[in-house]
């Protein structure tokens, strides 16, 4: 079975409209090839400074805020009944890699992996890395072209660390 996570694509991290586009055109074509999964950064309004990257960051996707909602045009994909949606509060979601991990363990049903959505640099790099020590024997795909970084250098640095860390960057413009 083949997965696509569709990282962080909410109002606060304001992505572009290429990576949106992107991204709903490739779900419209091929979501039915694909188990789909959306992880949504989510922060509580009484606790946010307890993290650490509240000392880098200013407070986003409080839960409850218009900033915590998904993009518009993605939606609906989100609201299928074969989408699971996944809340985290940090970079890297645990939840995700146990859901993932549970599947290859049991059901040995996980062929590939694939990110796309943002920060490059910042969550789609901690969930891949994440992804990468879990499941070393399952493809882990990024799609360059459905991501984007805090700047594009960001994006491109993030690109090549994943690369060397064995996982699969396409549609990268280099």
């Amino acid at each position: 079975m083949n997965y696509l996570v569709i990282i962080d694509m909410q109002k606060d991290f304001h992505p572009n409209e290429d990576t949106i586009n992107y991204i709903r055109e490739f779900l419209i074509n091929n979501s039915k090839k694909y188990k789909l999964i959306f992880t949504l950064d989510e922060h509580h309004p009484g606790n946010y400074d307890k993290y650490q990257e509240s000392k880098i960051y200013l407070p986003h996707c409080v839960k409850g805020t218009i900033g915590a909602k998904i993009v518009d045009d993605l939606k609906i994909f989100k609201e299928d009944e074969n989408s699971k949606v996944i809340k985290k509060d940090t970079f890297g979601s645990y939840e995700l890699a146990s859901y993932l991990w549970e599947l290859y363990r049991v059901y040995e049903e996980l062929d590939t992996v694939t990110l796309m959505g943002v920060c490059t640099d910042i969550c789609v790099l901690n969930n891949a890395l994440l992804l990468r020590n879990i499941l070393p024997e399952t493809r882990i795909i990024v799609d360059a072209a459905g991501c984007n970084g805090t700047s594009p250098e960001m994006h491109k640095c993030a690109l090549a660390l994943m690369k060397t860390n064995a996982i699969e960057v396409i549609n990268d413009e280099e």
